[in-house]
Order: structure tokens, then sequence, then C-alpha cells
């Protein structure tokens, strides 16, 4: 009993599948997924015709017999697009031109142009700006993107430039980069939204002398955040200074070690008129400058602060001196004297000299010029020339005793 019962089991079972497989076949040669005749159209039979010459017959996939007459010879159309291509050897790479056309160039050329390169960097940037965030990771610690640096073997070269590894380490490297230099700029943006100026300004200022490549990204809120702390009356960033009765600035300015003129100009008083029980923004000097001999670049600094950047002139054939200077003395409408003895009074327009004169010895200093068009070249004897009116800024921020560091 148990036997026959097995077997009308087992027959619906075999019916089914029969019928399945039926079902697939039919499919299969509708939609012409089996190369039913494929001896009868890949293998040509061959005749011989009343010439007398042999001659090809095919089948098409209709059943259709073809001669060979009625094939297309190749010579009576355009060319095999492939007819004219090779493999590259192992000195040759192939690009693809600008019309679509395959170009086989030779790898040692294409090292001394120089092209690829660009192309790589090019195509890096791109993968960098696009890359999936899944390739980073967050710290544990402290929740912020940190970056692996390339270690000496791991940098794509010219001929692994395809290594899958190597070019996702260098798009996440890059990206980690731009990652991380976005949310710097965020950070610096919401405290400059939230009034913390000084907490933006040092990490800007941190950013800009530690990074000089990204000096131009960082220019404008610089400028910005320095325009208010060391040109403007507000904020205070120290305890301001309270006027006391018969107070002049000059002992105001000894007192914090910074000219009375930069009070006057900070504050935006006319130091005539000054009153007890008027409160000053001070800052505790002394303001000090650096000079980028190459950059023609004059940067004032407050201790480790930016306050404020100057293209200036030097001198030709390197004659301006490098090191560390101490401001001596300062003129207003300074006379010159040439090494030739000649004398120019202070108000003649041939003075070369400017409207401010500040010495850091040995003949040398930073003045105005009447030649604004050597800004930003070599011209001088040796001086550090500045437009006029900026000149006079920087005059008022230096002091006797402030020091000016020249760099090559």
């Amino acid at each position: 009993m148990r036997r026959h019962s097995r077997r009308r089991t087992v027959t619906p079972f075999s019916i089914s599948f029969v019928v399945l497989f039926s079902a697939t076949a039919a499919m299969a040669w509708y939609w012409k997924w089996i190369p039913w005749e494929l001896s009868s159209t890949s293998v040509p039979q061959t005749v011989v015709d009343s010439s007398g010459d042999e001659s090809s017959t095919f089948s098409d996939e209709f059943g259709t017999e073809l001669t060979s007459a009625d094939i297309e010879s190749p010579d009576d159309g355009p060319p095999d697009i492939f007819s004219d291509q090779r493999e590259p050897d192992v000195n040759e790479s192939v690009s693809l031109g600008n019309n679509g056309d395959y170009k086989i160039f030779n790898r040692a050329d294409r090292d001394r142009t120089g092209e690829d390169d660009s192309l790589r960097q090019r195509r890096n940037r791109r993968m960098a700006e696009n890359v999936d965030d899944d390739l980073f990771a967050d710290d544990s610690a402290n929740g912020r993107i940190q970056q692996t640096a390339f270690e000496d073997d791991e940098t794509p070269t010219a001929d692994d430039d395809f290594s899958p590894l190597r070019t996702a380490k260098a798009t996440k490297s890059r990206s980690l980069g731009l990652r991380s230099t976005n949310e710097r700029m965020a950070e610096i943006d919401n405290l400059i939204d939230n009034s913390e100026i000084l907490a933006a300004h040092e990490r800007l200022s941190e950013w800009y002398f530690a990074e000089p490549d990204f000096q131009p990204d960082l220019q404008e809120r610089i400028d910005t955040t320095a325009q208010l702390l060391f040109f403007s009356p507000q904020p205070h960033i120290e305890e301001p200074y309270v006027v006391q009765p018969g107070d002049q600035l000059r002992k105001v300015g000894k007192k914090y070690h910074v000219p009375w003129e930069f009070i006057t100009r900070l504050n935006r008083i006319d130091p005539r008129k000054i009153r007890a029980g008027q409160k000053l923004k001070v800052f505790t000097g002394p303001f000090t400058a650096d000079v980028d001999i190459s950059d023609y670049r004059l940067v004032l600094k407050w201790k480790d602060l930016y306050v404020k950047s100057y293209l200036v002139g030097v001198g030709t054939k390197g004659s301006t001196p490098l090191g560390e200077f101490v401001v001596k003395d300062k003129l207003v409408d300074p006379v010159y004297y040439g090494s030739d003895g000649d004398v120019i009074a202070n108000d003649d327009p041939n003075n070369p000299l400017g409207e401010r004169w500040i010495d850091i010895g040995d003949s040398y200093g930073i003045h105005g010029t009447i030649e604004p068009d050597s800004i930003g070249k070599a011209m001088s004897k040796g001086c550090i020339r500045m437009l006029n009116e900026q000149v006079e800024e920087v005059y008022d921020f230096l002091d006797i005793g402030s020091t000016v560091v020249i760099h090559p």
C-alpha cells in the first residue's frame, strides 16, 4: 500500500518536469536563444558553376541560399576600421584622441612631454571630488577625519598608473585633504558667525603661516578678521586703557610699546581731544614685520598673528640684506642723502624716499617711493620700497625696537 502511494506522488512530478522543459525549449527556439542552424550558416558549401570556377554558397538566418557573388566585397566599401590596428608593445600606450581615433604613442615620449602626468593629475582631482564617503573613517577618539599620508613605495607612478590599490589610496589621500580643508573652513566661518573673531583669527593665522599654498584661499577671510581686530575700535582684545587726567597718547604708547600713531589710528580719534575716563582699545606690542624677497611681500604681525600683507619693491641683484633687523629710527617726510653726496629736500618731488622712512640700520630702511611701478620688482639699491599710503600705515604699527626679518 505504501509503494503504490509513492508511485502516484512521483508521476505528477515527472509530468510537470516534462512540461516545464518543453516550454523552455519552445521559448528558446522562438526567441532564437539557441543557434539551431549554426552548422548551415557558418560552414560554406563549395560548388562548381557552369564556368568551371569554384564558388561558395551560404544560407542566411532565413534559409535563403547566397553565393559568393552576393557577398559584398571588402574592396567595395570602407576599409575595416581594425585593419591597421595592432597591439602596443610594452613600451607603448594607447590613448583616445579628441576625434575618437586611437593613437599609439611611445611611453618614453609620454614621460618626456609630461602630457600623461597632467592628464593623470586631472583625473585624480576629478576622482577626489566624486569619491564616495565610504572611503573615509572617523577617528573614534575625536570624531574628526584622519588623513593617512603616502608611504614612499605607495606613490603612484607612470608605469603603474592603473593600479587599483594605489589609485584608491591616492584618491583617498587627496579627498581627505579636500574634506579636511572644508571642515576647517566651516569651523572658522562658524566662529566668525558667532562673533568669536579672535579665535577665528588665531586659527586662520596658524593655517596661513604653516601652509603657504593655502594663502590665496585664506586671504579674504584673514583680511576680514584682521580688519576687525587691528583696524577697528571694536572688539577689545585686551583690557581697554582708561584715560587719566593729563594723559597724552605718547605716554600711553610707551606703556604698551606701540607708536602713539597706532593708538590714534586704531581708535579713530584726534590725539588732542582725548578726555579723562575715555576707554581706548590697545595692544601690548611691539608689532613686527616679515619681508619675503622672492615673493615681494611684507607681512605685519602681532605676536604670531597676521595683521596685514603688502606688496613691496626690493633691491636689484640681491642687494637687499637678509637676516633679522631692529627699527632704529623713524622719520616723517625724510631728507634724502645719496651715497654720491646728493641731498634732496623732504618737500622735493624728486625725493625717492616718499613720505616715510623706517631705519633698520646700515643705511637700509623701509620707505615710500615716487616710482609706484617699481613695486613688485627688484629696482631699488637695497631698501624696501612701498606705496606712500601703505608705508604710512606700516610706519604707524612699527615702533623703535620692532623686529624686521628679511627672508630670501
